[in-house]
């Protein structure tokens, strides 16, 4: 927490709020810079919500510090959703900048070095009948986090919900989370970035997605979370999980925690430590459930704590039989419906 100059007052802060209805709404607002007797620039809030296919832009930007009193920079807080609930794209942007801190002579540090303004970014997109619903967030600032949540729903009932959250501490973090029919999974890292993905009509089976993160930090370890969420209107019958492949930079991470949790029970927990076993576990690796009739909510979980030039992901794919069917038709993988194993395990097998 940042100290505050005695005796100076604080700049004028901004707030902007949009709407729009079958249309765009983008909010924009800048605090103002702090002058003489001023203790920070002032803080920044925009919030914009767009409905039925519109896209929604939230853009906060903190005021400067003085240089002149040492003083803070703003806080900004950047909020954007959209829904588009008669079908069609849904797109979310939440960008959220602190204020630049001043500099005191003599101290080696970098434009913000006395603090620049909080900054938290939220992005949140929701559509139906598997069109791309995409959530991008990104927060620049002394501390904060930077969240993006996507979803898309079939008839009603078959749900596919994607989050990804990224910590910032004196940095820059971003969130991606994308979700729909004919979508591609990301293949690259982006510095300070988390993200999830699912590909909704992937051939042959009910979704193929990935998740992972960057670190984006200057030295001190931080936070990264993605999940996929899926409520699923099944058959009674068997069910797979199958972590296909991973992706690393550097060491991997830190530290990382993966876990399946189907129907509020935690089926599946693993604790990582070191590269090599992840790079195993997240290698053809298959994990089989009996599902009963009706819907069931599966959630995948995946936490890292990343330092510097760490990164990881995994891609994955989903498979059993659900109605209504999204995007092309699921199969089973072969074999799958003779097991009957709830819980079993199979590792390292190659894909049929």
């Amino acid at each position: 927490m940042h100290a505050r100059p005695f005796g100076l007052t604080r700049c004028d802060n901004a707030t902007a709020n949009a709407t729009a209805n079958a249309g765009s709404a983008t909010a924009i607002a800048k605090g103002g810079n702090a002058g003489a007797n001023q203790h920070s620039g002032g803080d920044a809030v925009a919030n914009a919500t767009a409905t039925n296919a519109g896209s929604a832009v939230a853009i906060a930007t903190g005021g400067n510090g003085s240089q002149n009193t040492a003083t803070l920079g703003g806080s900004a807080l950047a909020n954007a959703t959209t829904s588009a609930t008669q079908g069609g794209p849904a797109n979310a942007s939440a960008t959220a900048t602190g204020g630049t801190g001043a500099i005191l002579p003599g101290f080696p540090g970098t434009p913000g070095f006395l603090g620049p303004g909080n900054a938290n970014a939220n992005a949140s997109a929701a559509t139906i009948n598997g069109n791309v619903a995409q959530a991008q967030s990104t927060a620049t600032g002394f501390i904060g986090q930077a969240q993006a949540n996507a979803q898309t729903v079939f008839g009603g009932t078959n749900t596919f919900q994607t989050t990804a959250t990224s910590q910032l501490e004196k940095s820059t973090a971003s969130a991606f989370a994308q979700v729909g029919n004919g979508i591609s999974l990301p293949n690259s890292f982006n510095s300070g970035q988390s993200f999830s993905v699912i590909n909704t009509s992937s051939p042959s089976h009910i979704a193929a997605g990935a998740m992972g993160a960057a670190y984006g930090g200057t030295s001190a370890p931080l936070d990264y979370h993605a999940t996929a969420h899926m409520i699923l209107n099944a058959l009674a019958g068997p069910f797979t999980i199958g972590l296909l492949s991973n992706a690393s930079l550097g060491n991997g991470f830190d530290t990382a925690l993966f876990q399946i949790v189907l129907n509020s029970n935690v089926v599946e927990t693993h604790t990582f430590n070191d590269l090599a076993s992840a790079e195993a576990y997240f290698t053809n690796n298959f994990f089989f459930f009996q599902l009963a009739a009706g819907l069931n909510d599966l959630q995948l979980i995946f936490d890292e704590t990343l330092g510097t030039s760490e990164a990881f992901s995994f891609n994955y794919v989903v498979d059993g039989t659900i109605t209504p069917l999204p995007g092309a038709l699921p199969l089973f993988l072969t074999g799958l419906g003779a097991l009957g194993l709830i819980g079993w395990r199979r590792k390292r097998k190659q894909i049929a």
